[in-house]
Formats: C-alpha cells, sequence, structure tokens
C-alpha cells in the first residue's frame, strides 16, 4: 500500500506541475496579446475550441520535453573522435552512439529503430550517427567484435564497417566467436587473409577502451546510450523519442 500511495502522490505532484505550468503558458501569452495588440480581445476568447485544444496540447508536449531534455545540452566537442560515420558529415543532426556488440538491447534497437532513423534521416541527409564502442565488463566478446569492426574501417572505410556494424548485430550477442567474425568479413567482401592478420595485429583495442572511457566520462554507465547533438538519451529508446529529439533540432 505504501508503494501505491507513494506512486499516486508522484503522479498528483506530476499532473499538478503540468496544470501549472499550462496555466501560465497561457497567462503570459494572453498577457502578451494584450499588450501588443489594444483593441484585440483575449487571446484564448479569440480562439476556436480546436485552436484551444492544440495549444494545450503542445504547451503540455512543451513542458514535458523541457523536463526530459531540457538541461543543458553537453558539448560534442571531440566527442566524435576518428570513429566510423554513416550519412553526410555536414548533416544538421549529430547521432553519437556508444554500444556494445554483446548487448541485447543494443542488438534491439539495431533491429528495430535504427532502420527507421537511417530511412527518414540519415539516407536523407539530416542526420548522421557517429559509432563509439562501449564494450562492458561483463560482456567478454564485445571487444573482439569492436575491433573485428575497426579492422574493417581501416581496410575498406566506413562504409564497410556499416556492412560489418549489421552483419554482428543480425548474428546476434551468441554469435561473436573469431570464426563468426571472420565469417562476417568474408560475406561483405573482405580479404580473409588482410582481415585476420589486423585481427592478430590487435592494434585498436586502445582506441575501444578510450571511447569506453570517453563514455564513462560523459556520465554513461549501460548501452546503448546516445548523445543527440549534445542531448543524453540512455537506453533502446522507440523511434518516436528519437523522432522527437530530432524534428526539435532540425526545427531550432
Amino acid at each position: 500500500m505504501k508503494q501505491e500511495n507513494k506512486a499516486s502522490l508522484i503522479a498528483i505532484i506530476l499532473l499538478g506541475i503540468v496544470v501549472v505550468a499550462t496555466g501560465i503558458y497561457f497567462l503570459n501569452e494572453t498577457m502578451s496579446s494584450k499588450t501588443t495588440a489594444n483593441s484585440s480581445s483575449s487571446l484564448t476568447l479569440s480562439m476556436t475550441d480546436a485552436e484551444l485544444d492544440a495549444r494545450i496540447r503542445q504547451g503540455i508536449e512543451d513542458f514535458i520535453y523541457e523536463q526530459q531534455f531540457g538541461a543543458q545540452p553537453v558539448s560534442m566537442t571531440g566527442v566524435e573522435d576518428d570513429d566510423p560515420v554513416l550519412g553526410d558529415p555536414n548533416a544538421p543532426v549529430t547521432i553519437v552512439e556508444f554500444s556494445d556488440y554483446q548487448c541485447p538491447y543494443c542488438q534491439l534497437f539495431h533491429q528495430e529503430t535504427y532502420p527507421q532513423i537511417k530511412e527518414q534521416y540519415i539516407e536523407t541527409g539530416k542526420v548522421k550517427l557517429v559509432y563509439r564502442d562501449f564494450p562492458l565488463e561483463n560482456h567478454p566478446q564485445a571487444i573482439d567484435a569492436a575491433i573485428a569492426a575497426q579492422c574493417v574501417q581501416l581496410i575498406e572505410g566506413d562504409s564497410k564497417y556499416f556492412e560489418m556494424h549489421d552483419q554482428i548485430f543480425i548474428g546476434g550477442p551468441a554469435k561473436l566467436s573469431r570464426e563468426d567474425l571472420i565469417g562476417y568479413a568474408t560475406t561483405i567482401g573482405i580479404d580473409s587473409t588482410t582481415f585476420e592478420g589486423c585481427l592478430n595485429d590487435n592494434d585498436f583495442e586502445e582506441e575501444v577502451l578510450k571511447d569506453l572511457a570517453d563514455g564513462r566520462a560523459l556520465g554513461f554507465q549501460g548501452t546503448p546510450s546516445f548523445l543527440i547533438n549534445g542531448i543524453s538519451l540512455e537506453g533502446a529508446q522507440p523511434f518516436e523519442v528519437f523522432e522527437q529529439i530530432i524534428e526539435r533540432e532540425l526545427a531550432k
């Protein structure tokens, strides 16, 4: 019962905040209207029911958005490093993803949300995606998978990197053995001898661990985590959450 009462209290407080905020918003709008238009009537009275309803909905949406994402954006300086980029380098919105190839929630994001972001925003030049590695300690094969993808980038560039990235997530967390990784690289046309030589050299572990350290410095603890033009977002969120943030950034 205590938990239920606490939940109810929180809900009431939140509702009260929304109501008060909406009231203040419309009071300010009305006063502003009276000041700038001496002979006009009240803003609220001049609206149709549909317009008033739309304004109320927008006010509530704006308030909720500010509560969720209104914190000071994180500086993007140095965040992109030399990591693979998908999309137009000059796109107005940048998504920096910190992810783990052995993470089931990362796989979920790349199965359900990523394709929609790619089709609607990346392929239309509105968004670019920067991929950074964030291998969790309880995922022992995540570093090997990250190094494998980095090897593909070294051999064939960013475009092939993301083909390898897709192959790894399609295979899933249970298929990250050395043989699996070599198979993925071969599938996308990478020479197996060159690829295995890169794996043996192990030149990218330091780069992967730098990504991890950078993500932790930003306050991220789990995967997947994102910066969208500096706005922090954590978890395998649905497309609609990304869409809301991206559209607001595009409108600026």
